[in-house]
């Protein structure tokens, strides 16, 4: 497959990112365990999850690069994707020397961290052509998954794909729902949890109906669905008006984060649809804008002993967005948690930041000798 028309690079390379890069002397990758991904922050020379770890902080523990010395960044190597539309829109992951970008144009590459040099790239090919009815989506690929021997990713054709972490070579893709039919896409970087890739779906502004769901890790078999807009029988449909559950939004369009003690997913949910009129919509319109909490195993709900409601302290502000949030969610401390399968609403004023991060291009910095 042939690259495309390549732009000078910049640098645009966090410290912590270039910290990375200065321990990854080493391109011998070795396997991505559960137990690695589990106690990632045992690694902090690499960055095996989306956020960091499996808490989604997003905090690098390397301190090679400081105040001291940040001035003496040099560029030791710059790597050109060969698309240059949208820029780079995800933080990469690192792995026993290995880095794994995903860009714009649906390509993912294994890159020698400490060099830059490329070990191997995957160029994804639509299952089929692009109808022409309207503009084509925006090809970029916001983040991977790691684990179980593959790179893992989802694409504006609604797949989710995964790609061997030593040949390059794809594994399997399998086809979420149809998007001609549906609207929804898949961007946001999956998450690996046991032996599931867990994606989100994005379109939430559009008539669709939010979900999460997983599939096999090995196969590509879906294993459960979560409508995060509940149906007909299902608590929470009544804040709903009429059908209007049918089609109300509440897209999974970020990457969520997983306990590994109770087993549970957290994910954000983002705004319902139609976003700026509510009128055919009138209710608390759940899970909209909340924090969902799921079993991994099966994609259940967790239950809570509560819904706060508009003026509740455990409504969290997230820009002009709220979100319903429970104690675990907050990393509150153990004392204060309900237990592992009753965790109730925080009743705590809490405060959710919101971060907002770019990265055009990539370039490998190390500190002057």
């Amino acid at each position: 497959m042939q690259i495309g028309h390549t732009t000078p690079g910049r640098a645009l390379l966090t410290a912590a990112c270039a910290a990375l890069l200065l321990v990854a002397g080493s391109t011998a990758s070795g396997q991505v365990t559960l137990d690695r991904l589990r106690n990632a922050d045992n690694e902090p020379e690499n960055w095996l999850v989306y956020g960091g770890t499996y808490r989604s902080m997003r905090y690098s523990a390397l301190d090679q690069i400081d105040t001291g010395n940040v001035h003496t960044l040099k560029a030791a190597w710059a790597f050109q994707a060969g698309v240059m539309e949208h820029g780079l829109q995800s933080t990469p992951l690192v792995a026993d020397g290995v880095m794994y970008l995903s860009t714009s144009g649906h390509r993912v590459y294994a890159l020698d961290a400490a060099t830059g040099r490329e070990i191997w790239r995957y160029v994804y090919e639509h299952s089929a052509p692009h109808t022409g009815d309207g503009r084509r989506p925006v090809e970029t690929v916001r983040g991977l998954a790691l684990g179980h021997g593959n790179v893992y990713f989802g694409t504006d054709d609604n797949y989710v794909v995964a790609v061997d972490v030593e040949t390059g070579e794809e594994s399997w893709r399998t086809l979420v729902e149809d998007r001609a039919e549906w609207g929804c896409f898949m961007r946001a970087a999956p998450l690996l949890v046991n032996d599931i890739v867990v994606v989100g779906s994005r379109g939430g502004d559009l008539a669709h109906r939010g979900h999460i769901v997983a599939f096999d890790a090995h196969t590509g078999e879906q294993r459960w669905w979560f409508h995060i807009i509940p149906g007909p029988g299902e608590p929470g449909n009544e804040t709903w008006a009429g059908d209007s559950w049918r089609y109300g939004g509440g897209a999974a369009w970020m990457t969520g984060s997983y306990d590994p003690e109770l087993d549970l997913i957290y994910w954000g949910t983002g705004n319902a649809s139609s976003d700026f009129y509510g009128g055919h919509r009138r209710g608390a319109n759940l899970y909209t804008n909340s924090i969902v909490a799921l079993r991994a195993d099966t994609g259940e709900l967790e239950p809570i002993s509560a819904y706060p409601s508009a003026s509740s302290s455990a409504v969290a502000s997230c820009g002009s967005r709220s979100s319903l949030v429970t104690e675990k969610a907050l990393n509150c401390p153990a004392s204060t948690r309900a237990s592992s399968r009753s965790a109730s609403v925080s009743t705590t004023p809490v405060s959710v930041t919101c971060p907002r991060f770019t990265t055009m291009w990539i370039d490998g910095y190390a500190l002057a000798p």
